[in-house]
């Protein structure tokens, strides 16, 4: 799954449009949307358009497996943040290859 900001709405929405699933051809969108308050409250809406039969098939009880993901993930999120442990460095995939002088 690769996926790209395409709105972004600090500090409270973020919505990424991406592609994934067999060759890259299912339109997935994704909306993280934060409510503040004495602690942050965290919710993301994910939803696939399979463009054909045989994608939509074997999209058939997926919704649970990426629930599953999504609630782990998440978990392990809010686990690092209240924490208070040093946040490891996060690189972004597809990154600038190019060296900066000043990198």
């Amino acid at each position: 799954m690769e996926t790209v900001i395409a709105e972004a709405d600090r500090p409270h929405s973020v919505v990424e449009h991406g592609r994934g699933g067999r060759l890259d051809r299912t339109s997935m969108r994704l909306v993280w949307e934060l409510e503040s308050g004495p602690t942050t409250n965290v919710r993301l809406t994910f939803w696939t358009a399979p463009p054909t039969l045989f994608d939509r098939i074997r999209e058939l009880g997926r919704e649970r497996w990426w629930r599953r993901r999504w609630a782990k993930a998440l978990a392990r999120m809010r686990d690092l943040i209240e924490s208070g442990a040093e946040v490891p460095r996060i690189e972004v995939a597809g990154a600038d290859r190019v060296p900066t002088p000043a990198g």
